[in-house]
């Protein structure tokens, strides 16, 4: 029997891209029963990025990097969860390269950016350079991913580019000169409550796992992954509750009851005014393939440093694309997707005052949706790396007052 929904659409061209969503969940959760957790794993190479991993073990990642690696990796703690997790992440800059002392950096500009940058030290060039000398007081760039439970190609995204930075350093001259002159600071997962309770119970959980006023939503029984939370990307504190968003707290969309209720927003927000020094922020997020920048809640509104902002956007855009041809759709939040109140990058713009502040939708544009395969995520990262990387180029260039060098 035809029904009438089918009826009203049967003459308007359509294209499949999902037979049955229902069968790609099973591929990625419960996700423990198809990857052991290891303690071992060689963060070294590309191996590690071939599959999803879970909180406990990207969590071992960032212990691991600051344990191998003490003179250029710190560990910064950003907070608690309402289930007792640390929020956590690395601060990654080049403490010890202003002492006379240091190794000489290898100069290998002109290497393929698709190669990982370990394998440099097999083959590199043997022209040689003092590296920058650091500031006492550098300048962050902020990443993290994991606001939104299920988009877990972010988490591994922001991972990879840790370790390019980590292990390019003193064996790639662009890197070196970045990790001289800037602090990297790079938070995995922000939502780890939520990260966690994807691995654990529901796949395509999006929000976090604090519970709000009305404990259970309305109709639905009294399930563990049914009790109303919050969508942190809607509870940021500039410009909350103005549209886009949703007042039912059973919404995947709820703003919460006021700003900055969730504690995720909240302890992001405030490390960033404690350290007084973030001036590039980027919220991983999937997917859509955009580099997006503020506004999202007031549609209206442009911000002063707008043509920067795109500038910068477009150059990164282009260097992601360089690397395996992934177009990437550039510009503010209300023009390239839609109107969304209480984000993340609204508020580190107008409130956190960072300037260069960017939301991005990586891979990949609705084949899988959050269900990316694993096999995209050793490309993505690669090509996010990229874009990174000349974005925080070009700022150090366009920002000569804060005495970088050119």
């Amino acid at each position: 029997m035809v029904t009438v929904f089918e009826a009203a659409t049967r003459h308007i061209p359509s294209t499949v891209m999902i037979p049955n969503l229902q069968d790609l969940i099973p591929m990625q959760a419960p996700a423990t029963l198809l990857h052991n957790t290891q303690s071992d794993w060689n963060f070294t190479d590309n191996s590690f990025w071939l599959n999803y991993h879970d909180l406990a073990t990207l969590n071992n990642f960032t212990e691991s990097m600051v344990q191998q690696f003490p003179d250029l990796v710190k560990r910064v703690s950003i907070g608690q969860t309402h289930e007792g997790r640390e929020v956590f992440g690395m601060s990654i800059h080049g403490y010890k390269s202003n002492k006379d002392d240091m190794d000489e950096v290898i100069d290998d500009s002109e290497q393929d950016q698709n190669q990982s940058l370990w394998s440099w030290l097999f083959g590199y060039s043997k022209h040689t350079r003092k590296p920058s000398k650091p500031k006492k007081h550098p300048k962050a760039v902020l990443l993290h991913a994991g606001q939104h439970a299920r988009e877990w190609i972010g988490p591994a995204v922001v991972t990879y580019i840790a370790k390019e930075l980590i292990l390019g350093y003193h064996h790639n001259k662009k890197i070196t000169k970045l990790v001289d002159q800037f602090e990297f600071v790079i938070v995995p997962v922000l939502n780890a409550d939520g990260y966690a309770f994807t691995w654990e119970k529901n796949r395509m959980w999006r929000k976090n796992r604090q519970p709000t006023s009305i404990p259970f939503c309305v109709g639905i029984s009294n399930l563990p992954d049914q009790i109303s939370t919050q969508d942190p990307n809607r509870n940021w504190g500039y410009k909350w509750n103005t549209g886009g968003s949703s007042d039912n707290p059973c919404n995947e969309g709820y703003h919460g009851p006021e700003a900055f209720a969730a504690l995720e927003p909240k302890m992001m927000s405030e490390f960033i005014l404690k350290r007084k020094n973030v001036v590039a922020y980027i919220d991983f997020h999937a997917y859509s393939q955009l580099w997006m920048s503020p506004f999202g809640g007031d549609c209206k509104k442009v911000p002063k440093d707008d043509e920067d902002l795109i500038e910068g956007g477009m150059g990164a855009a282009k260097a992601l694309h360089g690397v395996h041809g992934k177009k990437f759709v550039v510009g503010n939040i209300c023009d390239v997707i839609y109107q969304a109140s209480g984000g993340s990058i609204d508020w580190t713009y107008a409130e956190g005052k960072v300037k260069y502040s960017y939301g991005v939708e990586l891979r990949d544009t609705g084949r899988y949706g959050f269900l990316l395969p694993e096999s995209e995520i050793l490309p993505s990262s690669e090509e996010t790396t990229a874009a990174v990387v000349y974005l925080a180029n070009f700022i150090r260039k366009r920002e000569k007052q804060w005495g970088y060098m050119v």
